[in-house]
């Protein structure tokens, strides 16, 4: 799933790691490591290639990498976890026990190769040959 918008900006970063020289090129591709594995923003790796980029690739960086969506996404995490911590901190005994019954009676499915439909009887279901009682 290659864009143009995905062989623009590796080919910045090409550009960008081609000028680097020595500590600055490590250094480069140390962020730009971080950022995938989320351990930096957006921000901190602009702030990280500020100085190799010209003016243009700089707003270039801006599109690709926006300060909002950072803002955005750690708003979402945050309303995420207190709602996660409100609806654990509701839950009961008799909660959990109903959870874990329902976990563990399941219906079996039809043996036939594909078919996803219910157990009747003798292991099939009503398509395949199951006689109703």
């Amino acid at each position: 799933m290659s864009t143009q918008n995905d062989q623009d900006f590796k080919a910045l970063f090409r550009s960008i790691l081609q000028r680097a020289i020595g500590p600055d090129k490590n250094f480069v591709k140390l962020q730009i490591k971080k950022h995938i594995r989320k351990e930096i923003k957006n921000e901190a790796l602009k702030d990280a290639l500020r100085e190799l980029c010209s003016d243009e690739e700089y707003s270039d960086l801006d599109n690709w990498f926006p300060d909002k969506e950072d803002e955005k996404n750690e708003e979402k995490e945050i309303v995420f976890q207190e709602e996660l911590k409100e609806s654990l901190a509701n839950l009961t005994i008799d909660d959990v026990i109903k959870a874990v019954r329902k976990s563990l009676s399941t219906k079996k499915r039809c043996s036939r190769n594909g078919c996803d439909k219910f157990v009747v009887n003798g292991g099939v279901c009503v398509s395949h040959g199951a006689r109703l009682k």
